[in-house]
């Protein structure tokens, strides 16, 4: 299948990238998912048991040699020796069997019917169907259904791999907050540090009282044990995210501590994009797809059941030709005339058990079409939700960066009041706090957003990270 709608990441194939830059993208990260990972491989297997459900099918057309040898004596009599060898090549149109072989019967109680010269009376024919069977039989409709199920597995594949890289990439997505957290908190305990230091010298020189120094030496503490349980998090997440690293050869691969997430920009997604994406997915959509290919399978069963309402009339011709042992050489008869010919009728009057099985098939198609109908609601539907959860996130973040903005401004105000000795310590850690409160926040912002997009490529049936 040539559609293919889950990510596919340029990478090198090579993990030294991490030592060397120290960073691991997305794009790197599940690439290294799609390519090891025991799910993704378990996800090629749909393919391979289609390829084989397939070469099971197409067995059904494979040519068979036939032999049969029986003989019986008793009392130094002869009763009968009979051998029949035949090949038999059946044809994926009009279930036409082909057939050539050699028939010897022999024998003191042998009817003429059945009693063939000596040297025996190789036959050439060939089987056809001529009402029930010629348009579809049992073998052509296994075929076709194995190659409608490849794209079936296909799908399947798709499907699992959709939803792998959806998790992995919300374990990337939360991997990636806790860095920034860690960021956030390493600097702003370096800031306190820096004013505790500050605030320490200008107390040893009588310039402030005993009381700051206890101040910012309380914030200072408590900024050190903040970014040391950012730490943490971010080395446990870091070990989550190592759930989904394995090796080529099948091993966990284990990820450095001094490996970081790199950082991607948000690509906003508009009106028009979200038009594409939501007649992608009404179309494209793998359980959509898979639900079509459902209804083909159906519909080819359908069309197979509806051979056995017809009488069953089958021809078969023979060519025989009769061989001589005269001068103990074979010599081929002259007569072009030596044939056989069966013609078998079946008609079934009633037919309840053929009408039976179309009417599972047809009540099949209904399910199947019931269950068509209302996933595609489902989906149109989860997609709008996803997309409007962006929209309101975006939304959220543009006021965010206002009221980050404007405590930055009051703290600042805070900072020159505190220097013209209008204000004091507790103030501006009061300030400075809510500041790093907003900043943090903004960060979750930031996360909630690229899981929301993950949240409606996912929904859409395809993922992309960028």
């Amino acid at each position: 299948m040539k559609r293919i709608y889950f990510l596919s990441c340029l990478f090198l194939g090579s993990y030294s990238c991490f030592s060397q830059e120290n960073t691991l993208s997305i794009s790197q990260f599940l690439e290294i998912v799609v390519s090891n990972h025991p799910i993704a491989k378990q996800a090629d297997l749909y393919v391979k048991d289609a390829l084989a459900e397939i070469k099971i099918a197409k067995g059904g057309f494979d040519p068979k040699v036939i032999a049969n040898f029986d003989q019986k004596v008793f009392n130094d009599k002869v009763y009968f020796n009979r051998l029949d060898q035949v090949v038999k090549i059946p044809v994926q149109f009009g279930g036409i069997e082909f057939k050539a072989g050699y028939d010897r019967n022999i024998g003191e109680t042998l009817s003429d019917d059945i009693r063939t010269p000596n040297a025996g009376t190789p036959y050439a024919g060939i089987s056809i169907p001529l009402v029930q069977g010629f348009a579809m039989d049992e073998r052509r409709n296994t075929l076709k259904q194995a190659q409608i199920f490849q794209n079936i597995a296909d799908t399947e594949k798709i499907k699992t791999l959709n939803k792998l890289i959806f998790s992995a990439s919300k374990t990337y997505f939360d991997w990636q907050l806790n860095y920034q957290v860690l960021k956030i908190q390493k600097s702003f305990y370096d800031l306190a540090e820096q004013r505790f230091v500050a605030i320490k010298n200008r107390f040893l020189l009588e310039d402030l009282a005993a009381i700051d120094t206890l101040e910012v030496s309380i914030l200072k503490d408590e900024r050190w044990m903040q970014f040391k349980n950012a730490e943490i998090d971010f080395l446990n997440q870091g070990l989550v995210l190592s759930t989904y690293l394995w090796d080529k050869n099948g091993g966990i691969f284990e990820l450095k501590n001094n490996v970081i997430p790199l950082l991607n920009q948000f690509k906003v997604i508009d009106n028009q994009d979200f038009k594409i994406l939501y007649d992608q997915a009404v179309l494209k959509h793998p359980e959509i797809l898979k639900l079509n290919y459902l209804n083909n399978q159906l519909n080819i069963e359908q069309r197979f059941r509806k051979e056995f309402l017809k009488p069953r009339l089958d021809l078969t011709a023979t060519s025989l030709v009769p061989l001589s042992n005269k001068n103990t050489e074979n010599v081929y008869s002259k007569n072009i005339d030596n044939y056989k010919i069966t013609l078998d009728l079946i008609f079934p009057i009633f037919a309840r058990k053929e009408k039976g099985k179309i009417e599972q098939v047809k009540i099949k198609q209904l399910k199947n079409k019931l269950e068509l109908d209302l996933f595609k609601k489902v989906v149109e539907n989860d997609i709008i939700i996803a997309f409007s959860e962006m929209q309101n996130l975006e939304k959220q973040i543009n006021i965010q960066k206002n009221i980050i903005l404007n405590q930055q401004k009051l703290l600042e105000s805070e900072n020159a009041k505190f220097m013209m000795g209008e204000s004091n310590l507790f103030m501006i850690n009061s300030r400075e706090s809510k500041l790093l409160e907003q900043v943090i926040k903004q960060e979750i912002l930031n996360f909630k957003i690229q899981k929301a997009k993950a949240v409606l490529f996912y929904t859409v049936g395809k993922i992309e990270v960028e």
